[in-house]
C-alpha cells in the first residue's frame, strides 16, 4: 500500500517536470500550461490523501507483519547448529573419580613399570615366644620381604573389579596439566586363606594369597596353625595417581597399605627352635610407586 502512494506521487512529480520541459513553447500557452500543471497536482495530491484516508493501515497487519518477523527470526535460531563443548570427566563424585581413575588404568597398564616394596616395621613375639627364636626369625623375615620386592609390570589390583562400596572417600585436583586422584580404601581383615584380588584392598591393590604363600617364603621356619589363629588386617590402603591430563595416562602414583598380622596359640620352629606364638604381632609396610 505505502508502494501505491510513493508511485502516483512520483508520478505528478514526473509530469510536473516533463511540461516544464516545454518552456521554447510560445507565450500564449503558458498560463493554459500552469492551470493544467496545478490541475494535475491538486488531482495527484487528493488521490494521495484520499489513499491514506479510505487504507489505513490496520492493527492486524502490523501484529502479522511483526509475526512473521518473529518467525522468520526464530526459524534462522533453529538453523544455525549448535556448538557445545564436549563435556569434562566428573571429578567431583566418588562415581566419577573412580571412572577416571579405571580409564587411566586402562590406558597405562601395557606399559607398566613400577618398584614393588615390602618392609618389616615392627615385631612382637608376644608372650609364648622365646627370644632367641625371635632374634632368628627376624632377619629371615626380613629376607623374605626383600626377596619379593623389585619390579611390578602391571597396576596394582584388579582395578577393572573396583567398585564404589570399596571406598572410603576420594578426592580429585586439576592444576591445568595434570589430575591427581586420591582414593582412601576401606579397611579389609582376611584369615590364612584368602585370595589376592577379593575385598576392597585386594581389588584396589591386591593382598597376600593366603598365609601358606607367605610362610614358604620363610626359609628355615615351620608352621603349624591347624589349632590356632591367624588374622591379617590391612590398614590405611591408600591409591595416590598423578594422571596426564593430555593423554589421560597416569605419570606416576603409590598405592600402600600395611598388614596387620596377628597370631594365637601357633605352633612353629624357627631353626629347629620350636616355639608357641600366643599374642605375637607384626606390621609390614607394602607399595607399589610408579
Amino acid at each position: 500500500m505505502a508502494i501505491k502512494k510513493i508511485l502516483a506521487f512520483t508520478s505528478a512529480i514526473v509530469l510536473v517536470l516533463a511540461m516544464a520541459s516545454c518552456g521554447s513553447k510560445e507565450t500564449a500557452n503558458t498560463e493554459t500550461d500552469a492551470a493544467e500543471i496545478t490541475e494535475v497536482l491538486e488531482d495527484t495530491t487528493a488521490s494521495i490523501d484520499e489513499e491514506l484516508t479510505s487504507e489505513p493501515v490496520s492493527e492486524e497487519e502490523t501484529t502479522a507483519e511483526a509475526e512473521t518477523t518473529e518467525k522468520e527470526t526464530e526459524t534462522e535460531a533453529e538453523t544455525k547448529p549448535e556448538t557445545t563443548e564436549p563435556a569434562g570427566p566428573d571429578l567431583k563424585s566418588t562415581d566419577g573419580i573412580l571412572n577416571f581413575y579405571k580409564e587411566a588404568c586402562k590406558k597405562s597398564d601395557n606399559n607398566f613399570n613400577a618398584t614393588q616394596s615390602m618392609t618389616l616395621a615392627s615385631l612382637d613375639g608376644g608372650s609364648g615366644a622365646v627370644g632367641k627364636a625371635i632374634d632368628l626369625f627376624e632377619p629371615i623375615a626380613k629376607n623374605a620381604l626383600a626377596d619379593n620386592s623389585g619390579n611390578f609390570d602391571h597396576v596394582p589390583g584388579k582395578y577393572e573389579n573396583l567398585t564404589v562400596d570399596d571406598i572410603q572417600s576420594a578426592t580429585a585436583t586439576d592444576d591445568g596439566t595434570t589430575t591427581t586422584i586420591t582414593i582412601n580404601l576401606k579397611e579389609q581383615t582376611n584369615g590364612p586363606k584368602s585370595d589376592s584380588y577379593s575385598g576392597s584392598v585386594g581389588r584396589g591393590i591386591g593382598v597376600i594369597d593366603g598365609v601358606d604363600t607367605a610362610i614358604n617364603e620363610l626359609k628355615g621356619v615351620t608352621v603349624d596353625y591347624s589349632e590356632g589363629n591367624i588374622s591379617l588386617r590391612y590398614s590405611e590402603p591408600k591409591i595416590v595417581v598423578k594422571v596426564d591430563d593430555a593423554t589421560g595416562k597416569i605419570k606416576s602414583g603409590t598405592w600402600s597399605f600395611k598388614v596387620n598380622v596377628a597370631i594365637d596359640n601357633v605352633k612353629a620352629k624357627v631353626v629347629l627352635v620350636p616355639v608357641t606364638l600366643n599374642g605375637a604381632k607384626a606390621v609390614i609396610d607394602y607399595s607399589v610407586k610408579y
